[in-house]
C-alpha cells in the first residue's frame, strides 16, 4: 500500500517583474507553481487604496508600482473589479479547487 501526502503552499506578495517570479520558482517544479495576477486599473486600485485605513502602502507609490509592473503571460488573470468573494471563486475555479 502506498500513501500519498499532498501539501499545498500559498504565498502572497508582489512579484512585479518576470525576474522576480523566476526567482520565486527557482529550485521548484515550475509546473507546480501558479501565479495569480490580480489585474485592475490604476484608478480602481487608487480608490480602494484611499479607502483603507492603517494600510502600510503609501498611495503615492502606486504609480511606481504600475511603472515597474511587467504583466505576466503565464498567470491566472483575475479582474479585481469584482467582489472579494467573486475573485476567490474565480481563482479557485481556475485552479480546480
Amino acid at each position: 500500500m502506498t500513501a500519498t501526502i499532498c501539501t499545498a503552499r500559498r504565498a502572497s506578495g508582489t512579484a512585479l517583474k518576470q525576474s522576480y517570479r523566476e526567482q520565486l520558482v527557482s529550485g521548484l517544479d515550475a509546473a507546480s507553481v501558479k501565479f495569480v495576477y490580480l489585474k485592475g486599473s490604476k484608478e480602481l486600485i487608487s480608490r480602494r487604496l484611499a479607502g483603507r485605513s492603517g494600510h502600510f502602502m503609501n498611495p503615492m507609490l502606486l504609480q511606481s508600482q504600475f511603472d515597474t509592473l511587467e504583466e505576466p503571460d503565464d498567470a491566472i488573470v483575475v479582474d479585481v473589479s469584482s467582489t472579494p468573494e467573486e475573485i476567490v471563486d474565480c481563482i479557485r475555479a481556475q485552479l480546480g479547487t
